[in-house]
């Protein structure tokens, strides 16, 4: 196994993923330490006027959001480097594309809930009613999320596969993230997971770095 330097790119990588779900966990202590979890919920069923009187907890929530999403795919991004270091080829870098994809429509989710789902809260608790022009919009962009999830689990399951053929890290490790990766891609073709759940994973192989 390679030594590990205290600041070395398997330490960071480590660090990086582990911090993505650290990230989570803070949002998930805001929004119920804020008393917003009922509004939360209100929300994910339409009622958005709910969310207006939390609308500054809300912009900081998503922001924690887009940044988790950015810090995992930085330590994604380490880990590809060590992965192909150690000697693996076009499977890692097709994972990381994959990862590189989900981050992208993650990040760009965050913005449309930190502008147009806040807009849309808003104009519902003044008026009583969502606006029309709001619908068609979250029906794509939740459609295309839930796309980029399926693709964030292909994506950690092919990183999976690489430690497996790589000897950066324990073979349990691989197998791991693979077996997860494809449980909850099965789940997700009926409807069944939560965004939450693409942290743990990574998070795990993040701290199998940080002890290696």
């Amino acid at each position: 196994m390679t030594e590990i330097a205290i600041f070395g790119p398997s330490r960071l990588a480590g660090i990086l993923l582990v911090a993505g779900l650290l990230i989570g966990l803070f949002a998930l202590i805001i929004l119920i330490g804020s008393g917003a979890v009922s509004a939360f919920s209100a929300s994910l069923q339409g009622a958005l006027e709910q969310v207006a009187p939390f609308a500054a907890t809300y912009r900081w929530l998503i922001l924690l959001w887009a940044v988790a999403w950015i810090v995992q795919l930085l330590g994604f991004g380490l880990l590809t480097y060590l992965l192909l270091r150690s000697g693996s080829e076009q499977l890692v870098i097709l994972a990381y594309t994959l990862i590189l994809v989900a981050t992208i429509f993650g990040v760009l989710h965050a913005t449309f809930d930190m502008n147009v789902m806040l807009w849309a809260a808003q104009e519902a608790a003044q008026s009583g009613s969502i606006p029309e022009l709001y619908k068609p919009l979250e029906a794509w962009i939740g459609n295309a999320f839930r796309m980029a999830y399926l693709v964030h689990l292909v994506g950690v399951a092919g990183f999976g596969w690489a430690i497996l053929r790589a000897e950066l890290l324990p073979p349990w490790v691989g197998w791991v993230a693979s077996g997860w990766s494809v449980l909850w891609f099965a789940g997700g073709l009926i409807g069944v997971g939560a965004p939450g759940l693409l942290f743990i994973m990574p998070a795990v192989i993040g701290g199998a770095l940080l002890r290696a």
